[in-house]
């Protein structure tokens, strides 16, 4: 056997032997007697997805940054190493690929956008339609005007030789005994005829002024809307701002909201009684889940608590203090307490007892 084949030999005997992810965190969650629905509360997921993580079943449709992060936030709650959760779930060899996301505000300015477009070349196209035909009308005008022209021409000139006819008068010649008749030269007056050409020429000059003035319009209309398109662009960006905005307040509302209840509930729950005399004390206002070390190293307080429990601890200082929900806990030290409002709520709170300096 050549030394690849035994380094393929012992790469899948250590695949075959690795344990799954899934199996890692079932594991941490029954040593922590926790059921699917308590972790999946505590980490705001839906129960279905913390089942399928522990049969290490992931979806496909799912991008492979929100899995891990799963895993991770899995492995933290139930005290599990997150580095070999994770590379656990490397060594299965899925195939990650990004989930495509669109923002809405981007889609509605694309929707804008293509409106004002077919709008802008609804507009264009009734422009082009309304020139054809002016254009086809001043083209029939300009040929019957054309047509009309000679006949006017001939009419007048007509008319000027018959009344140069009634006035001409017939004289008897000695010479050649006939009677004969001597017509003056005709004269045809042709200032009827310019007054006609004049006319023509003005409606030839307003067709084109108001072709030009059409086409001023309809440059005039593209402009309005690109402006107009520009402007709907800005208002729905701000719009979406605002909204973001507003959401964000409103999620500071609600934390400082919850964190005020809790330390009321917290102060009710003490009012009855004294706080116990110890040089560590939390009191739980709800369901949390905590992990306390001393300098030593050793875990003196670990798993969930209930709504209502006080623990008092004495240990070695200084405390390195983990919370699952710092705003369900009120927490003393030497008879202080200790401020856990800059925790935000639903995150898993870290911090040292005394705090270094």
């Amino acid at each position: 056997m050549t030394d690849e084949q035994a380094r393929q030999d012992t790469s899948a005997e250590t695949v075959t032997d690795s344990v799954s992810p899934g199996r890692m965190l079932r594991e941490g969650r029954e040593r922590l007697n926790l059921s699917h629905e308590q972790v999946a509360e505590r980490l705001r997921l839906r129960q279905q997805i913390v089942v399928d993580l522990e049969a290490d079943q992931f979806d496909k449709h799912v991008a492979g940054t929100f899995t891990r992060g799963y895993l991770r936030a899995y492995a933290r709650l139930v005290n599990v190493d997150e580095g070999r959760v994770i590379a656990a779930y490397e060594s299965l060899g899925l195939n990650d690929k990004p989930q495509n996301m669109q923002s809405f505000s981007r889609r509605t300015r694309q929707q804008s956008q293509d409106n004002r477009l077919m709008l802008v070349t609804y507009i264009i196209g009734a422009i082009i339609i309304g020139s054809a035909i002016i254009f086809w009308l001043q083209n029939n005008n300009q040929v019957d005007d054309e047509a009309n022209t000679p006949r006017q021409e001939q009419g007048v000139a007509e008319r000027l030789v018959a009344e140069q006819d009634a006035q001409v008068e017939f004289e008897p010649t000695e010479d050649s005994g006939l009677t004969a008749a001597t017509r003056e030269p005709i004269f045809i007056d042709t200032s009827l005829l310019d007054a006609d050409r004049v006319r023509a020429d003005d409606t030839d000059a307003t067709d084109t002024v108001s072709e030009s003035a059409t086409e001023a319009a309809a440059h005039q209309a593209e402009e309005d809307l690109a402006q107009q398109e520009i402007a709907d662009a800005a208002l729905a960006e701000q719009a979406a701002e605002r909204a973001a905005e507003q959401a964000a307040e409103e999620a500071r509302e609600q934390q400082r909201a919850a964190q005020a209840a809790s330390a009321a509930e917290a102060e009710a729950q003490t009012e009855g009684g004294a706080i116990p005399d110890a040089e560590l004390v939390l009191v739980f206002a709800a369901d949390t889940w905590i992990r306390i070390e001393d300098a030593t190293g050793e875990a003196i307080a670990f798993g969930v608590k209930s709504a209502g429990h006080q623990s008092a601890l004495d240990g070695n200082s200084p405390y390195e203090i983990t919370l699952g929900a710092p705003e369900n806990v009120t927490l003393y030290y030497q008879g202080s307490q200790i401020d856990l409002s800059s925790y935000r709520a639903g995150r898993v709170a870290r911090l040292t007892l005394p705090a270094a300096e």
